[in-house]
């Protein structure tokens, strides 16, 4: 994608006529009404509770990325030092939305989608690439090692350390047990092995869209 596109996409930013610098807090309201139809949740999480002082930061390829405050508390832990995929995936998630009101892209998805993107690669080791091809079968050649598992693995240990505070935060933002197996199954593929039609979990079928967004 390129930059003058992105540009386009956050509507009200010029990015050239901006210095590189971190914006100040940015409220975004808006009413959230999803109904509940052949066993889908229904809920009433107020949307300004996910991106209540949402943070804007200039980033000198991409221009401005708005940052929710559940992603923001993400980066803000000392496993994650990057934001790598999560622009990208965030544009185009509610680029369908806006176009597509039709598949029913819902809040929880959309920031479900973003925090798959934000966490993608938390799982390479040192050296990235090398790490996982050359260093991992030198040192174990018995041991199957994907940096995708360990990417989903490294989020739910971040989820699950205590000095985060992410549980009550991921509450208050509407998600769930199943949302985070969403997220976990976007990074790392079927969390189990099924052999049905339709192996994850996090989402139904008829959402399998969702899963093709990070990649």
């Amino acid at each position: 994608m390129k930059d003058d596109e992105v540009a386009s996409t956050l509507k009200g930013w010029d990015v050239k006529d901006k210095e590189p610098h971190e914006f100040p807090p940015v409220d975004v309201e808006r009413k959230l009404n999803i109904s509940t139809q052949d066993g889908k949740r229904e809920t009433n999480v107020n949307p300004s509770t996910k991106r209540q002082n949402t943070k804007v930061v200039n980033d000198p390829v991409h221009g401005h990325i708005k940052l929710v405050p559940l992603c923001v508390a993400i980066m803000d832990t000392p496993q994650f030092h990057r934001l790598r995929v999560y622009h990208l995936a965030e544009l185009l998630i509610t680029s369908l939305r806006e176009r597509q009101p039709e598949l029913n892209i819902t809040d929880e998805d959309v920031l479900c989608v973003q925090i798959a993107g934000l966490c993608n690669d938390l799982g390479h080791g040192p050296f990235s690439q090398t790490f996982d091809t050359i260093f991992i079968p030198s040192a174990d050649r018995n041991k199957r090692w994907r940096h995708e598992q360990a990417s989903a693995a490294m989020f739910e240990y971040m989820y699950e350390d205590p000095a985060n505070n992410l549980a009550s935060k991921f509450e208050e933002c509407g998600l769930d047990e199943t949302d985070r197996i969403f997220i976990k199954e976007q990074i790392a593929g079927p969390l189990v092995e099924d052999n049905s039609d339709w192996p994850y979990y996090g989402r139904p079928q008829e959402k399998a869209f969702l899963y093709d967004v990070r990649k």
